[in-house]
């Protein structure tokens, strides 16, 4: 007969034949022992699957040497609590809340998962899952400044408004760390900046007073406090506020503009911030200096590297050297000024034309191209 390889599964004082092929294979539940024909058609018992320690559950299924074979599953019977020292002996705990522990190869009883033994009553009947024996009999978790809760044996819990774990253990001192101050701002480490300022933590955000000539121009206290100087002519006085170079060296003095005018320029409207320099003294309104206006009284007026000038009108002269206050102020055509500036006749004489002294007409012959005026008694122009 051709050898065929086959297992025969013993339940019992009950046998019957079950094919198998073998090559390392597992056997189904309630296999026990493995058996095959011989050359001579006998059928020959080859190993015991079920405590066979090298055929553990099926052929060359070998434990490892601490480890004996229980039913055809491989189990050390120094801890299994289903095999404790020898197969088939369960450990069972003793109480409420209580499983078998296997120690040694001797059985024994302990808390299950989450529960505690913490009164001299039997079993565990204490949860371990409670702010008051958080993890442990007697572990409570601290109720500073949070909402305590114990999750998975560990203390948790939600901070109070203004509060924060910052050193991670809400068991011992819950939210210990106040965020309202100026080395926790809003959160753990987060500290405010003391650059140019008296810094202050305000409902957890970095706040404060600048130093005197200094500004948040960022509106970064947290990180730089009071970063700009406001004494320079970008932020003069304040953020942001630039100083005009408007005919001006611009500079900024305690928070104000202020600088040196370009020659010819003046601030005649008191702002260097806005408009620097912004006014001519060349001008005739503005001669010399703001609001400095050239006279226009007999005279075409002008304004020469800031000083008053112009042509007198015809017969008019500036005798007081002043054409700023009254420009051509003194008529030429008079006795005492007579065609120029204190040119003065002698007693008797008349200022003939604005030109020059002579007598009175009446009976004299004029030069040529005067006649005589009756009403005045002066030689006058001939006008046709």
């Amino acid at each position: 007969m051709k050898a065929t390889r086959t297992a025969l599964s013993v339940l019992g004082l009950a046998a019957g034949l079950l094919a198998l092929l073998w090559g390392g294979a597992s056997f189904a539940s309630g296999v026990t022992a493995v058996f095959q024909y011989d050359a001579a058609g006998n059928l020959t018992r080859v190993a015991d699957v079920s405590s066979d320690t090298s055929n553990c559950g099926g052929i060359g299924a070998v434990c490892s040497p601490s480890n004996a074979c229980c039913a055809g599953e491989c189990a050390n019977l120094a801890s299994s609590v289903s095999n404790c020292g020898a197969c088939g002996r369960v450990c069972m705990g003793e109480g409420a809340n209580t499983v078998g522990t296997c120690t040694a190869a001797v059985c024994g009883s302990a808390c299950a998962t989450a529960w505690g033994d913490c009164t001299p009553d039997t079993g565990c009947e204490t949860s371990l899952r409670t702010v008051t024996n958080c993890g442990a009999c007697g572990v409570p978790c601290s109720t500073a400044n949070i909402t305590a809760s114990c999750t998975s044996g560990t203390c948790d819990g939600a901070c109070l408004g203004g509060w924060a774990d910052c050193n991670a253990n809400k068991q011992s001192d819950g939210c210990e760390t106040s965020v309202y101050s100026v080395s926790n701002c809003g959160g753990c480490g987060v500290v405010c900046s003391s650059s140019h300022i008296t810094a202050a933590c305000t409902a957890g955000s970095c706040n404060g007073t600048c130093e005197t000539g200094w500004a948040d121009c960022n509106v970064n206290k947290k990180s730089d406090g009071c970063e700009t100087s406001v004494y320079s002519v970008s932020n003069c006085g304040a953020c942001g506020v630039v100083c005009s170079s408007n005919n001006i060296t611009a500079t900024c003095t305690a928070g104000s503009c202020n600088g040196t005018c370009t020659a010819g320029w003046a601030d005649c409207n008191a702002d260097k911030k806005s408009d620097g320099c912004e006014t001519s003294v060349y001008s005739v309104s503005n001669c010399g200096a703001c609001g400095v206006v050239c006279s226009s009284n007999h005279i075409t007026a002008t304004c020469t590297a800031g000083s008053c000038n112009g042509t007198c009108a015809a017969g008019w002269a500036d005798c007081n050297g002043n054409k700023q206050s009254d420009g051509c102020e003194t008529s030429i055509s008079t006795a005492s000024n007579c065609g120029a500036c204190g040119r003065a006749c002698a007693p008797g004489e008349v200022c003939v034309s604005g030109l020059y002294c002579g007598g009175r007409c009446d009976g004299v012959t004029c030069g040529i191209g005067l006649v005589c005026d009756p009403d005045t008694g002066r030689c006058v122009k001939n006008i046709p």
